[in-house]
């Protein structure tokens, strides 16, 4: 990916700004259009594509502005946008890395599908590339580590204060990257038929899951929702759940996932005769709602 990127307060068209990097169309581009509200959105010029030439257009997405003085201070939303306007009143774009600026900064994705949308259009290779010219937190955190905004302590505090703001850019902090890699991905018919899984509560009680599918032709008609409150480890233990399917973990995983309770949907006439007994007749999909006593294991057949 070229180093070519630009900030674009979004007063012309983003087709203006196209039109004047008309004679570099042949080389990849970003550009970085910032909103009054400490928001932005990416527009990504990729030049080789399945439909031709044109822009994918990433977020919004949070974004943290940065003193380039020694002190590295985090910067009001107003002061960068005015900023960055002054600094449009010549041109539109102004290159980010332009002494006139002194400023830096660092974005991060508002979601996890947002993430995979940019993975899935552009390619892992590609994504990631993007996301290092607009200095994404967590392919910084991953491939630029020596970052100031990365490995200095307290100032990583401070840019993550002021890019949070919701609790699931939390999550991508610690866990994006493997949404990047694609490890989150994998074939069904490579997962086990039967496997073990146990949650440990804080309290030192255990629950344990035993999961008993049978056939892999089998597992796209059954779905399992783990319902907990904010914070009680949901993703993390479907993740893991779907590691152990894949064999990833080979022994016994146990985490600290509080649940309340385990929903179990079955669909197809084979299934649906153990319940609820209504689905029998009208052949359709029913369920089953499993609440967890601490003395009791669930077992998905």
């Amino acid at each position: 990916m070229a180093s070519s990127v630009f900030f674009f307060t979004g007063k012309d068209s983003i087709r203006l700004a196209e039109a004047e990097l008309e004679e570099g169309s042949r080389s990849r581009f970003t550009v970085i259009e910032v909103n009054r509200d400490g928001s932005c959105m990416a527009h990504f010029w990729v030049p080789k594509s399945a439909s031709g030439p044109n822009w994918y257009t990433y977020g919004p997405l949070s974004i943290c502005f940065l003193s380039s003085d020694k002190g590295q201070r985090v910067l009001d939303e107003s002061e960068a946008y005015r900023i960055i306007d002054d600094s449009t009143q010549k041109t539109s774009l102004v290159d980010v890395n332009s002494k006139d600026l002194g400023i830096s900064f660092v974005t991060i994705g508002l979601s996890a599908m947002d993430y995979r949308a940019l993975v899935d259009h552009l390619g892992t290779h590609y994504a990631l590339e993007a996301l290092l010219t607009v200095n994404d937190f967590i392919s910084l955190k991953e491939y630029r580590p020596n970052n100031p905004e990365v490995k200095n302590h307290r100032l990583r505090k401070r840019v993550l204060k002021s890019l949070i703001r919701r609790t699931e850019q939390s999550f991508l902090v610690e866990n994006g990257i493997e949404i990047l890699k694609e490890n989150e991905r994998a074939s069904i018919d490579a997962a086990r038929p039967e496997f073990r899984c146990g949650f440990r509560l804080r309290d030192g009680r255990d629950y344990s899951f035993e999961f008993r599918f049978g056939l892999t032709t089998d597992l796209g008609q059954r779905i399992a929702v783990l319902i907990g409150k904010n914070g009680s480890g949901k993703t993390q233990t479907l993740r893991h759940i779907a590691r152990l399917a894949l064999g990833s973990l080979t022994n016994e995983w146990r985490g600290n996932f509080t649940p309340s309770r385990v929903i179990g949907f079955y669909s197809g006439h084979r299934v649906s005769k153990v319940f609820p007994p209504q689905t029998l007749k009208r052949m359709v999909s029913g369920y089953k709602v499993y609440d967890l006593p601490p003395t009791k294991s669930l077992i998905l057949m």
